[in-house]
């Protein structure tokens, strides 16, 4: 590919920075642009506790190549910690551990033959190559057939309509091999580690942030309001009325975004772009005087319960860290014009401590403070026809390139992913 002189990236969340970061590695000099104050983008952070912490919950499983080899290259590899973590399931009104074959087989809500059922299904998704040959086909109908009915019923269901609500029937299979092969055969087999950075995942947008304005520059407060190409393919990105000129240009926002930024004369790109559907996330941390659970992770089968997960990071992290405070993660994924999302703080936190009742009832009693977090385009909605739907990367617009999470497939989040293709596309690019 011909040098290039500059660079824009739209987007200063994890995707753009770790092309920043490549980019200026590779000699360039690139420009981000950051709608919001901070940098970070799903890994930014807060100060709570006297400790900066993600407003959205992270962790790095054991086999994130691409996330412990840029922590090498930063220089920050040996600040990571990496306790032991701890699964359990919340299902009438009873906490079960999940974190191992053993507690598979004690947990009483299955019978054993779909215990047996599950654990070999589970086994052969771990060791299962070519996903492409599950991309048409529905996780629903799959886990039906090779895991059962009531595993479907009692676990799945309830999981998938958490994560993807109306959709949940819909989701490719391809998809859920994803979710279970990159986690190998740690849930069921042995203890499982995590690693959480000893200073939050704050240090490691600050050392991108630095390598990249060592050479490139960094706005925040700069939303792109308009895309233009010129006649010579320049791209010009329109900011409050500042007009800055690229050779090329990616974007790192989801694809709807970037539709709206876009002029009539693309209209076909933009119908494309606006295929993608997703999902909004709530983070709500609660600060609390003791443990609310006793695991990591909490799965929620309750159907009545509105929230899937239940992340509470003191039982990961010490709770020393936080002035021995105990901080707790609920993840709910709703569309952001829910009434869920759309409600204030107070009676959404009145909605959920109807559920949290259940699941402690003391809670009302342990309750500091309830922090909460929005973003609208948080989960893309892998249905089972998305592989046909993914915008690609080098888009139809000479010198416009898109990388998102809509373009990781058949992965859909987690920064490992990030990292890969972020780097892979730099490198292409140089």
């Amino acid at each position: 590919m011909k040098k290039l002189s500059n660079i824009g990236i739209i987007g200063g969340g994890i995707t753009g920075l770790v092309l920043g970061y490549y980019f200026s590695k590779n000699g360039y000099k690139p420009v981000i642009f950051e709608k919001n104050s901070e940098l970070g983008g799903l890994i930014n952070t807060k100060e709570i506790c006297g400790k900066r912490l993600e407003k959205y919950y992270h962790h790095i499983f054991t086999g994130d190549k691409y996330t412990t080899e840029l922590l090498e290259e930063l220089g920050i590899h040996e600040k990571i910690d990496w306790p032991e973590s701890s699964i359990g399931v919340f299902l009438e009104e009873k906490s079960y551990p999940f974190s191992n074959s053993l507690d598979l087989l004690k947990f009483p809500h299955l019978s054993f033959l779909s215990k047996v059922k599950s654990g070999l299904a589970t086994i052969f998704l771990q060791h299962y190559k070519n996903w492409k040959k599950l991309k048409d086909i529905k996780a629903s109908d799959w886990i039906k057939k090779y895991m059962g009915e009531e595993v479907w019923q009692v676990i799945w269901k309830p999981l998938f309509y958490g994560k993807f609500g109306k959709y949940y029937q819909d989701i490719a299979m391809s998809w859920f091999w994803a979710r279970i092969h990159s986690r190998s055969a740690a849930k069921f087999s042995r203890k499982e580690l995590l690693g959480y950075p000893r200073n939050s995942y704050q240090e490691i947008i600050d050392k991108l942030a630095g390598e990249i304005s060592n050479k490139g520059q960094i706005f925040v407060n700069k939303a792109i309001e308009r895309l233009i190409i010129d006649n010579d393919s320049k791209i010009r990105l329109i900011s409050g009325g500042e007009t800055h000129s690229f050779d090329l240009v990616v974007s790192t926002i989801a694809p709807p975004i970037l539709a709206s930024f876009l002029s009539d004369d693309f209209s076909d790109f933009k119908k494309q772009l606006r295929q993608i559907n997703y999902l909004g996330n709530i983070s709500t941390i609660l600060i609390l005087k003791e443990k609310l659970t006793d695991y990591y992770w909490t799965n929620i089968l309750d159907k009545d319960i509105p929230f899937a997960g239940i992340i509470e990071h003191t039982n990961l992290v010490p709770a020393d860290r936080y002035q021995n405070k105990h901080i707790v993660y609920i993840s709910h994924y709703t569309s952001s014009d829910s009434n869920y999302f759309t409600v204030d703080k107070k009676e959404l936190i009145e909605k959920y401590l109807i559920s949290l009742e259940k699941i402690n009832p003391r809670i009302n009693s342990i309750l500091e403070d309830v922090i909460i977090f929005k973003e609208a385009y948080a989960q893309p909605v892998i249905t089972s026809d998305y592989f046909y739907k993914i915008p690609e990367i080098q888009t139809p617009i000479k010198n416009l390139y898109q990388l998102s999470m809509a373009q990781i497939f058949p992965e859909d989040r987690g920064v490992n992913n990030v990292i890969r293709e972020a780097k892979n596309l730099a490198n292409f690019i140089s």
